[in-house]
Order: C-alpha cells, then structure tokens, then sequence
C-alpha cells in the first residue's frame, strides 16, 4: 500500500488552459446572438460516439515498482506525447463519425421524450480564436404557460484524456471522452491515499454551470441530458442552450421537446452491478466515507439498477448498516451479500430483501469449484440462497442431479464465451430449454465502450430471452490512483505480471460523490430502451384480437423490433482491443435509430388504442383488464416475434 499517490494532472491541461477567475459563475447580461459568430462552429454528434477510432501510441514498460508514480503520458515518447497533446482537441484527428454542422438560426436539436424518460444528446464548440471563458448553461423549456424547469437539463463538458487500451488490459494508450466535468479549468486529480491506507478521492465540481476555455482552432465537446418529470404535461415545449463567450457574446443552440402522453413501464428484469464500496472505515464511522457511499448507491438507482452485489462484511453492525442504507434509497433487490455470515439472513430479512450470498467468483477450476460447492451447501443449509458468475458448462456441471447436484439460486454467465452465444441461440430457436432459476449474464462494464453497453443493457439483454445483467464492476479502488490508467492494478489469474489489468472504474471517486461518464450515462440510455420494449410489449398485449388500425400498428411494431434485432448477433464483444464499436461496424447513428423507431411505435400503438379501444372494448366484451407486461417472459414482444426476428 503506497502512503501518498502523485497527484495526475489532467492531460489536456498543458494545452493552456486559463486560471478559474473567481467571477466565474456571476450572472452577466451576455449580448444574444442566435447565430455563432464566423470564428465560432456548432456540430452536433452522437451521444456516445468516441472519436479518435484509428489513433493509438506505444508504451513504454512502467519502471520496476513504479505504481502510483509514473503518469500515463509518461511512458510515452516525447514525439507521441506532442501528438497526442495535439489530438486531444483537434477536430480532424477526432474524426466523429455523424459530425453535422449545424446553423444556429434554423437547426434545433428535436427530442420526444415519454414522463420519466431522461434523452441525451451532445454537441461540440470548435473556435478560431482564443475562448479563456466558455459558459454553456440551458433555460427552461416552455410550452405555453407551462414549463420544465431548467434544472432537468443537465450540461456536462465531455473531458477526453488517455487510457492504457481499449480493452481490459494494458495495451497502447488510445484518447478516450469520458468523464462528464462541469469545469476543466485548473483541473487537478490530486488524490492520494493516508497513512491508514484509506482512498482520498479529489475535490471535482459536479454541480453548477459548465464552465471551461478553447484555444484557437481546437474545440471542446459537451453531454445534454433532458430528463421529463413524471407530473410534466404533455404536449411540445422548446428552450434553448446558451453557449456565452467571455461573459458578453452569447449563441443559442434551440430544443425542441415533444413530451408524450405516455409513462415508460418499469422493466420485469433483474438488474444488478457489482460494488465494491462500503459505507465506513473498518476502524469506526467516517462521515465523509459514509457520505460518499450514500451518493453512490443514489447514482446506481438513478441509472435504473434495482439492485447490487456487495463486498464482503464481517460484522452484523457494518453490513446491517450498509443494508440499511441501500434500502433508504430504494433498491428493490435482490441485493447479493459477499462472503457468507449468519447474521447476514436476519439483517437482509429485517429490511425485507431475500438473503442472496456470493460464492465462490468464477469457479473455474477443479478445486475452486470444490470450494464453491461446500460453500454453496453451507449457505443453502442456514436458508440462503447463492449466486455467482460462472460459465454456461459450469452452471450445468452444478445443476446436474447425477452429479454435484447444488444448483445456484442466480447464475451470472460470462457472456464472453462461445457456450453462452451457443446458449442463447438455441434456447431463441426453441432447441433448448432454460434452468429452472434466475438466469443473468455479465461483462466488464468499465471498459470505456458506451454503446456496447448500451445495447447489452437493452436491445441485446431483450433479444436473449433471460432475466436480466449483472455486470462487472462499478469501481474497484486499488493501491493506485484511479485517475492513471497505466497503473497495473493486479494481472489476470494465468498471466504474466507484464500484462496486468486496466484501472476497473465505471464512474470515478470524488470527494462530492462520483463523476460520471459517457460509459454511465450510455448504461442509462440502455436501460430506457429497456423500459421502451417493456412498454411495448404491454402494448401489443393489450392490443392482441383486435382489428383494424390497431392491428395495423401493431403487426408494424413487431416487424420494426424484429428488424432491429436482426442487426444484433449473440458474439458480441465487450474485450476485443481493435475497436469500440459494436460488432465493429455499428455506428452510434445506427444506435439512435433504433431508439427512435421503437419510440415510434409505442407512439404509435398508444394512440390507435387511445382512438379505438371504447369501439373494440364493446366488441370485444374487454372491461379495462388486460395482460400486463409482468404477465409475459422477458425478451418477447409475441410468439410472432420470437421466432421470425431474422436470426
């Protein structure tokens, strides 16, 4: 354990970022122009698209016992560092896929959006001359004589920096977009760790307007997010984001909200991720800690997560308060405990959780396997139920009656495995059939992938048929600073120390609560889409035996799901190093789209039941009951569907 970790310095800040002035955040009358001034360019570009595809720089070996003091940039060589300074805010280089030029006096960013529902969109600023400050704040959103207040439009600067791979291990530093900052200026990560060995995360703005500096010819590139309160009324509404030059200039990028008359339904799946944290030192109560794991738990239920794995406790009095706290904020489970401990039954009981437990994480060997299995007995013994990530061979090894005979309670698949896509495929072809238990599958989340997880979390996880993801890991503090990514943190069982493992975080440590990502908030935008095939299914349930433009809209939203998850194939690939996109191929574009056509329909289904369900509710004999969506297996919008989606 290393007693202080070298503060990293954010990368981009040696391009020459401007002191913060500490009249910042005053509210000026800034001079209105609805149109960006010639030395100033709007684009628009896709949510989730990453940039800088085809660019990546060699590292050098790290010195012996080097971590927590060697910087990414550091082990590059002095010519790569120079282009990547370069890169990090050159538009050519960055090369987005889907980059539009947009004319502020006639382009809007146009979003429909149901009651809960949170749309995302990002746009970047790109300058001829210097900026030292940016400001980029949003008004309210006006339909009317109603509004939706300001403050369900979050901004967030998109802050690119260098990453040690593409994948889960320590290859060549690539430039990856991903923190969402509210300020860059005078950026320092200064964490480091006391002499008791405890994390102490840096102090980073996360509340406030977006406030930054753009050097002459570079660009800075900004997150939207408009989330639609439940009580909103529908109808269209329309607001703007101000982007305001040095206090006075200011130009206006418009919105224009369509709120549906709708409420997307709440997925039947089980969502989990695994966590690490605890609410407390191990040596006593800490405010600052407790503080800190209460944000986090917020921010997981606030992606759409129901529940989590915890780490492991060994005392009733630190896991009945770890507990107490994921309930506070609502977590409906399950919630997995780590190790086994009696008093976990109880406590997990007494807060109205079934009491799931950990066994052994990936039992892959003979003798881990063993030790799952007397572990797993143990449990099941004193009335607990066990979960793990396993592999498909494994999980059926365990559930065979002629052998081992301790079926897990929850199985958590590595979905990166040829037995699982075999799995998934035949049990779609109706060749097999599923195990009698929950079945959810993982992959490594952190990786910097947004739209990877962004399916995985919805389109993907609908099309598998099985109950929900479980994947793998919120943020793992290690011994070194989670702000350098070409820190080894710990090799892979089996390989060589020379190729450790990337720094595992999703969301990163901060004093004021975690900092989020576009990793983060793609996680969001899956798990909307979730909602949106949930809500759809509803539909066509409620809608099924009825004639006419009901039946229309309906066999149209079949035929568009099915098209949609004709482009997804079960061998998709979180690990592989050479790119991150989906498959390869798939655009963020082609992403989008899907959400699109699916909000279209359930539009458009909602409506031809509004219009016609009082003249085919009498013909019917219906009298307001129809089949709910929880009635219905996950990952079928009907019979029709399961077995004509093009795979």
């Amino acid at each position: 354990m290393i007693e202080e970790v070298r503060p990293a310095l954010v990368f981009a800040a040696v391009v020459g970022m401007a002191v913060l002035t500490s009249n910042v955040h005053a509210h000026s009358t800034p001079r209105y122009d609805r149109q960006a001034s010639a030395a100033l360019r709007v684009f628009r570009v896709p949510a989730f698209e990453l940039g800088w595809e085809h660019l990546a720089f060699s590292l050098s070996p790290p010195p012996p016992n080097g971590r927590g003091v060697m910087r990414l940039e550091d082990r590059l060589s002095p010519n790569d560092r120079i282009a990547a300074h370069r890169a990090l805010t050159d538009l050519k280089t960055a090369a987005f896929s889907g980059l539009h030029l947009l004319n502020l006096r006639t382009d809007r960013v146009a979003l429909t959006a149901a009651k809960t529902q949170t749309e995302a969109f990002s746009f970047l600023v790109e300058s001829d001359v210097k900026i030292s400050n940016l400001r980029v704040l949003a008004t309210d959103l006006a339909g009317g004589r109603r509004k939706i207040d300001a403050q369900n439009v979050q901004i967030w600067l998109v802050h690119p920096w260098l990453q040690a791979g593409r994948s889960v291990y320590v290859d060549k530093a690539v430039i990856v977009p991903e923190l969402l900052l509210k300020t860059d200026i005078g950026l320092e990560f200064s964490d480091s760790y006391d002499r008791a060995g405890r994390y102490l995360p840096p102090r980073i703005r996360l509340e406030g307007p977006v406030t930054t500096s753009v050097e002459a010819g570079a660009f800075k590139r900004f997150l939207v997010t408009v989330s639609v309160p439940i009580k909103a009324h529908s109808g269209r509404y329309s607001g703007k984001v101000l982007i305001i030059r040095d206090g006075a200039d200011a130009s206006a990028l418009r919105i224009d909200l369509r709120v549906a008359d709708i409420t997307l339904d709440v997925p039947q799946h089980t969502l989990l991720i695994y966590y690490d944290g605890t609410p407390e030192s191990s040596t006593g109560t800490d405010v600052e800690i407790d503080n800190r794991f209460l944000r986090e738990m917020r921010y997981i239920r606030d992606l759409g997560y129901a529940g989590l794995r915890l780490g492991n406790y060994r005392d009733r009095a630190h896991l009945a308060k770890a507990l107490g706290t994921i309930r506070s904020v609502g977590f409906l489970g399950p919630i997995v405990q780590g190790a086994f401990i009696e008093d976990g039954l109880s406590v997990a009981k007494s807060l109205g959780y079934t009491p799931y437990f950990y066994g052994v994480d990936e039992p892959d060997t003979h003798g881990r396997l063993e030790e799952h299995i007397r572990e797993s007995r143990k449990i099941h013994a004193k009335g607990g139920k066990v979960a793990t990530a396993i592999t498909r061979t494994g999980a059926l090894s365990l559930a065979d009656p002629g052998g081992w005979n301790e079926p897990l309670d929850m199985i958590n698949y590595d979905q990166d495995r040829e037995d699982f896509w075999e799995y998934v495929q035949a049990l779609h072809d109706g060749k097999t059939t599923r195990l009698s238990t929950a079945e959810l599958f993982y992959w490594q989340v952190w990786v910097e992938k947004p739209d990877i997880n962004r399916i995985f979390h919805g389109f993907y996880l609908w099309k598998t048929g099985l109950d929900g993801v479980f994947p793998w890991i919120f943020g793992r503090v290690s011994s070194t600073s989670p702000y350098n990514s070409g820190d080894s943190t710990e090799p892979d069982r089996g390989q060589q120390v020379s190729r450790p493992y990337r720094q595992f975080f999703l969301v990163y440590p901060a004093k004021d609560g975690p900092v989020p990502t576009l990793n983060s908030e793609a996680i969001r935008q899956g798990i909307t889409d979730l909602r949106l095939l949930t809500t759809l299914q509803r539909l066509m349930r409620r809608s099924s035996g009825m004639n006419g433009a009901i039946a229309a809209a309906r066999k149209e939203a079949e035929a568009a799901v099915a098209r949609i998850l004709s482009h997804l194939h079960w061998d998709l690939r979180m690990h592989a190093s050479d790119s991150y996109r989906p498959y390869g191929r798939m655009s963020s574009e082609e992403i989008d789209g899907f959400r699109t056509t699916v909000m279209k329909h359930v539009l458009d289904l909602h409506t031809a039941l509004q219009r016609g369900t009082s003249r085919e509710d009498q013909r019917l004999g219906y009298r307001g009951k129809y089949p709910s969506s929880s009635s219905v297996r996950p990952g079928t919008l009907s019979d029709h569907l399961m077995c004509c989606d093009g795979l």
